[in-house]
């Protein structure tokens, strides 16, 4: 597996020639480095590729006597390469040289460094001023805790350097990208931090160009943005449908009071000096027919209907599950009776007999047609006496 470290470089000294000097460079540490499971082989396959994965770099291993001696003397390059360097491509790649004598500093590894291209030089110059070592390593898949404190998912096991590159501090900063070369297999890979690729990322139409890091902490914030609008839109649903239940309610209560004010209408209207005038008269007639019909019965408290029903029981007449049309023919069949038994002077035993008769002959076919028909025959009932 390939890997790259990024440390900032030292102070620096230039020779007659032009080449540059750094006596004492850190090029590589120990400590945790972060990757995306993508980026780690086989080893964490099984886990999301964006998923964070951290790498522990152990003293015991950077600063074991074959890795240092696998990074002295190597070349110095601009940026990693897109393969690690060889005799094939080093006439092309190579800016300068790592020194031979390489030494532990505290949690660093340094050396002296010779840039001796004028392009590392310009390079150098320019900002680049960042080291970054590609190196070959083993990773072990086994968490665990540093003697500090802090918590890893898997080791670097058998670090062996191939180049150290200048890169520019500004573009990935202290980030370790990994990458599957043609010699990994398994748990090895090649590994090369601040790699200068970039993708092509759509944003809202426009292509940018990010790095990994950019691109995942991108996808996070659209996730966090995705979040928030399917809550909002959560929300807005919910404010609609209780917007649309208090319009239903709305609704119910104008019919309400539509149904309130026509009821109101029509009860002004039967205050009218003509329409009291008039109910005074329907109920006065009422209580006449019905004191003829019942003498005992106490009208006082009784509307109308309740006049009429109490009536009809009276007389012992069957009202049980009658409709209204019913009682209502049947009241003014006997009530009609009465009257015509007034007017001609009818006895109470005359009267009486009609309403066995009559009243109970017409009760057996259709009340309102039984009442009208009477009516008819007690109007014209004089001219047959006549006659």
């Amino acid at each position: 597996m390939h890997v790259a470290d990024s440390i900032k470089l030292s102070d620096f000294s230039t020779t007659a020639e032009g080449f540059l000097v750094f006596d004492k460079a850190r090029i590589a540490r120990t400590g945790i480095q972060t990757y995306r499971a993508s980026e780690l082989g086989d080893a964490f396959r099984d886990m999301d590729s964006d998923a964070s994965v951290r790498v522990y770099r152990s003293p015991d291993e950077v600063f074991d006597a074959a890795s240092i001696a696998s990074i002295a003397g190597k070349p110095i390059t601009i940026d990693h390469p897109s393969a690690f360097v060889n005799a094939e491509n080093a006439e092309r790649l190579i800016v300068g040289v790592v020194g031979d004598a390489l030494t532990q500093d505290g949690e660093f590894l340094t050396g002296a460094l010779r840039i001796f291209h004028a392009a590392g030089v310009k390079a150098v110059k320019d900002g680049k001023r960042e080291l970054s070592v590609g190196y070959d390593t083993e990773i072990e898949r086994t968490a665990g805790t540093t003697p500090d404190g802090e918590t890893y998912d898997a080791i670097q096991r058998a670090i062996r350097g191939n180049h150290v590159a200048l890169v520019d501090r500004g573009r990935c900063g202290p980030t370790c990208r990994l990458h599957d070369g043609p010699e990994s297999n398994g748990s090895t890979c090649k590994c090369q931090e601040n790699d200068m690729t970039l993708k092509m990322v759509d944003c809202g139409g426009s292509n940018v160009e990010m790095t990994d890091a950019a691109v995942v902490a991108l996808k996070s914030l659209v996730a966090t943005h995705d979040t928030e609008l399917a809550t909002r839109d959560a929300k807005i649903s919910d404010a609609e449908t209780k917007i649309a239940d208090l319009e239903t309610k709305l609704a119910a209560a104008d019919a309400k009071l539509e149904d309130s004010q026509k009821k109101l209408d029509e009860a002004e209207a039967k205050l009218t000096p003509e329409a009291l005038d008039a109910a005074g008269r329907d109920r006065a007639q009422l209580v006449e027919d019905a004191k003829k019909l019942a003498p005992d019965l106490d009208c006082k408290t009784l509307d109308a209907e309740g006049i009429k029903t109490s009536v009809l029981k009276a007389l012992d007449v069957d009202i049980e599950g009658k409709s209204s049309a019913y009682i209502e023919g049947a009241f003014e069949t006997r009530a009609s009776i009465a009257r015509d038994a007034k007017e001609s002077g009818r006895a109470a035993a005359g009267l009486a007999g009609a309403l066995k008769t009559k009243a109970k002959a017409n009760d057996a076919g259709d009340p309102e047609s039984a009442r009208e028909a009477y009516i008819a025959r007690t109007r014209d009932a004089h001219k047959g006496e006549n006659d």
